[in-house]
Formats: structure tokens, C-alpha cells, sequence
């Protein structure tokens, strides 16, 4: 477990699916870039342990190495009983047991400082999960961006970074033996007991975001959104609402808003309707989107000529908005003009995706020209690119 400075990440890496806890005895693995002082791409590995201690307590840890810095973070959240306490390499950043965290369901986000050869600032966010009164989610933060989920199969062979798992005894690791539980391999750590699938969606599709800041000071808001009626009439869980306009000189286009994307939050209050986003907008003079995937949607223009075809296929998108490219023809438009699988597409020619059939008719109606949004399946660290395709 540690870093390495590569082109590209060493693990298959899912795009659109970032590390989180649902509160069940799983170990899963993340990974995190950054830009080094050198410039190089730093890739960071993670390793997130959740233990269900008893009925009432959580315990998840985080552990990774940075250069020579070596960091566990340690939460530990009494559901019932209010207590949240943060440790950092064994030291208490935080204690925290009151009477509102005891009788209600109190979410909150804990900020602390990690430092080493570069000091970085971390943050774990307590989420409620619509499963039950007391169902949490757990998310850690580094420099406000989210862990990226490694995808990870039973059929892998083992090594010792899949493998080995934080020990019961803090800031020592271990090696699970060859008879440990499968659910210690799973990708998500869902309890596939207590979380349906629509929950798994609705909790990976929170913690899929980026954030967006606008100052209201320095001009006109200058977009307009709408209900997601269409998804959520057909029974899919989905947050948020989608931008159907952006005015060109807007601070929200300055900002790189676009067309289709989704805002999931607006100052950490979570907005679900046109009703919503409006009061929270109008509620500040600053403001903080929480804006659905991982790295901010991006626009190409795509030509139709000489007898090319676009040559791509589409699938619904189960865990956010717009649709999924499942499949490319590597003679076709958008393959050519870099599009790959994984990549989601939010709106075509201001055309908002909701579903598969949307998307087959905006493509249709394009004709010889079509201005593509979308969000890639990879990453942007310290202004490269690093491919995230597995």
C-alpha cells in the first residue's frame, strides 16, 4: 500500500463510483491523485475498513502512504448513542457526544488537517442512508475531493495490498488468511441484507461530486433547472436538479455549468426540486454546488462527414444523470474525437439525456452536428489527464 508516480494508475479504476461506507464489515480500496512538487502525477492508494463493532457503534479507518507519510484516519460514530470521534494516526482530533446527535438523526461533516511533507486538508462526511433511522454512510474527503473507487472481482488472484486488512489492534496491519469471508472482496461495502439495490444507487450517486463555487458579488447567477420527473417516475432514485439553460455570460458558465448537469446541493443543504434550488440559491450571496461526477462535464463538437457515422451505443445510467457509453466503433465520430466507454453524456445540442431513448432521439435529430456534454471517465490532476479507463 502506498504511492507510485506513473502516466496512468496502476488498478482498474471505476469512473463514476467513488469510496464510501454503508456501515457493514467490509474492506474496500480506493485511490486518490494528486500533483507532485515535481509535477510527476502522484497515484495514492486506500484502504477503507468498516467494522460493525455492535448494534450501535461504527468503526471505519482509512489508511494510505504519501512519499514517506504514512496516515490512519479513524472514525468511530455511535449511531444510537451520538458519539463521533475522529483520530489521526492514534491521536484524538475530535470527540464529539450530544444530546441532539442522541435523539435525532444528525448528519455532519469533521474537518482536520493532515500533516506531513504536505500538509493536506481532510475531511469525513456522516451521511444519513434513506435505509432506516438509524443507517449512516461514511466518506472521506482529501483536499474536498472524493476517493475513487478500484473495482475489485472474486476472481482476482490475491496479493498482499487486496488482501491485507487493518487489524483489530490501532495502527498495525495484518494479512487476513486464505479462509476469510468473501464479503472482505467486495467492491461496494453495501450490506446486500439491508440495502436495496435503489439504496446502493441513491447512496453512490451522493457521493459522486465535485464543487462548484459562485460568488454572486461578481454578476448574475444565470441558470435555469427543472425536476428530474422523467427519472423519478420511473422508479429510480435520483437527487438533484438538472440545469436546462445557462446564460452565456453568467457566472455559473464562467464557473464551466453546463447543460445537464445535475446539482446535487447548494451550501451542504441537499436540493431535490426546482422549489429547493431556488430558496437555497436565493438564500446566499456565495455559493457551493455540489455538481454530480467526479470531474466537471466537458463540451466537444462533433462533425458528421464523409459518410462517418457517430458509431456508439448507450445505456441507462444507473448510479447518476444522463446516459452511459457502453459501446464505440472505433471508426466512428466519437471514438475519433476521443469519447471512450464509461463516459457519461448530459446533454446533447442543450438537449437534457434522462434515459436511453432520449439520447437515441437527440442523436437522431442531430443530423450532421452534435455538441456533446459530458463527463469523462476519468480524472484531471494538476492540469493532466490521467486515464481512468480499467
Amino acid at each position: 500500500m502506498g504511492a507510485t508516480t506513473a502516466d496512468h494508475p496502476c488498478s482498474p479504476l471505476n469512473p463514476h463510483r467513488t469510496l464510501v461506507s454503508a456501515g457493514d464489515d467490509a474492506i474496500n480500496h480506493g485511490q486518490l491523485t494528486f500533483r507532485s512538487k515535481t509535477g510527476a502525477s502522484l497515484h495514492i492508494r486506500v484502504v477503507q475498513e468498516t467494522v460493525r463493532e455492535d448494534l450501535n457503534m461504527r468503526r471505519v479507518r482509512w489508511c494510505f502512504t504519501e512519499g514517506t507519510d504514512k496516515f490512519e484516519i479513524e472514525l468511530k460514530h455511535g449511531r444510537t448513542s451520538g458519539l463521533r470521534k475522529i483520530y489521526v494516526n492514534q491521536v484524538v482530533q475530535e470527540r464529539i457526544k450530544s444530546l441532539s446527535n442522541l435523539f435525532s438523526s444528525q448528519e455532519s461533516t469533521h474537518e482536520f488537517a493532515l500533516n506531513g511533507e504536505t500538509t493536506r486538508a481532510a475531511k469525513v462526511l456522516i451521511s444519513k442512508n434513506g435505509a432506516g433511522w438509524a443507517e449512516y454512510t461514511y466518506q472521506l474527503l482529501i483536499d474536498d475531493q472524493p476517493i475513487q473507487l478500484i473495482d475489485q472481482t472474486d476472481t482476482a488472484p490475491p496479493s498482499p495490498v487486496e488482501t491485507r486488512a487493518l487489524s483489530p489492534v490501532p495502527g498495525h496491519l495484518s494479512h487476513r488468511s486464505a479462509e476469510s469471508p468473501p464479503t472482505a472482496r467486495r467492491s461496494l461495502s453495501f450490506s446486500r441484507r439491508r440495502s436495496s439495490a435503489s439504496q446502493k444507487a441513491l447512496a453512490a450517486q451522493l457521493a459522486c461530486f465535485h464543487v462548484v463555487r459562485l460568488d454572486k458579488s461578481k454578476g448574475e447567477v444565470g441558470i435555469c433547472v427543472s425536476n428530474s420527473e422523467r427519472v423519478l417516475a420511473s422508479g429510480k432514485r435520483r437527487v438533484g436538479v438538472v440545469l436546462i439553460g445557462v446564460a452565456k455570460h453568467s457566472i455559473a458558465a464562467q464557473a464551466g455549468l453546463q447543460v445537464g448537469d445535475v446539482i446535487m446541493a447548494v451550501n451542504d443543504k441537499q436540493v431535490d426540486s426546482h422549489q429547493d434550488a431556488i430558496r437555497e440559491v436565493d438564500a446566499s450571496s456565495v455559493l457551493q454546488l455540489k455538481v454530480w461526477g467526479l470531474a466537471p462535464s466537458r463540451t466537444i463538437k462533433l462533425f458528421r462527414h464523409g459518410g462517418l457515422k457517430f458509431g456508439v451505443s448507450v445505456a441507462d445510467n444507473e448510479v447518476g444523470p444522463g446516459v452511459m457509453l457502453s459501446a464505440l466503433d472505433n471508426k466512428g465520430i466519437f471514438f475519433r474525437q476521443g469519447l471512450r466507454v464509461g463516459d457519461v453524456v448530459l446533454s446533447i445540442n442543450d438537449q437534457v439525456l434522462d434515459n436511453h431513448e432520449a439520447a437515441v432521439s437527440a442523436i437522431d435529430q442531430s443530423k450532421d452536428e452534435a455538441n456533446v456534454v459530458y463527463v469523462p471517465g476519468w480524472r484531471e490532476a494538476g492540469g493532466e489527464l490521467a486515464d481512468m479507463e480499467a
